[in-house]
């Protein structure tokens, strides 16, 4: 996406090394890899909506400089391929990313200069239609 790229964001489909970075892992996992917590979302029974919910892990790694680069990448992310979930699926047809063992999960690693996303997406209805990972590099 052009708009991620021209604001100092890259986004990827996941290799297969790293599927396991989308799913939950183990406290000392995530204490050793610096993981912040992550974000679930969904789009709702419409597909246009867009609920969340943040769930922190490390508060003292959830500092300003995170927030603000969590909230522009969310940001850029809401004006492209998560504006609903149509523009999700169009996202997921043309660029991959499938996780193995899952059908309909995709994962896509978003990175910044100080920290990497790993957002596992579900474009269908009926459940969460994301979870989206944030770590410190």
């Amino acid at each position: 996406m052009e708009t991620l790229r021209k604001s100092g964001y890259s986004m990827r489909p996941a290799p297969e090394n790293e599927a396991n970075m989308f799913y939950a892992r183990t406290e000392t996992e995530y204490k050793s890899e610096g993981h912040i917590g992550y974000l679930r979302f969904d789009f709702g029974k419409s597909g246009e909506e867009f609920w969340h919910t943040w769930h922190p892990f490390n508060e003292m790694l959830n500092t300003e400089c995170f927030k603000q680069d969590f909230y522009r990448m969310m940001d850029l992310l809401r004006e492209g391929p998560l504006q609903n979930r149509v523009s999700m699926r169009k996202y997921i047809d043309s660029h991959g990313g499938h996780l193995l063992g899952r059908e309909d999960w995709f994962g896509f690693i978003i990175e910044s200069e100080r920290y990497r996303y790993y957002a596992r997406l579900f474009p269908l209805g009926g459940d969460y239609n994301g979870y989206i990972f944030a770590y410190e590099k």
